[in-house]
């Protein structure tokens, strides 16, 4: 999936779990992503 953060995860709505620990992505965290995902229970993340 990586390098970047995929633009996809922009047009999800309702997200209360998301894992993309093992995605490659080799990125900063992008400004939207927690205006996204506000209601996220459980975020698992590896950012190399």
């Amino acid at each position: 999936m990586g390098p970047h953060f995929p633009l996809w995860l922009k047009g999800q709505k309702d997200i209360s779990e998301l894992d993309i620990s093992d995605a490659g992505i080799v990125d900063l965290l992008p400004d939207w992503f927690w205006t996204l995902f506000p209601n996220a229970r459980y975020v698992t993340l590896v950012i190399k």
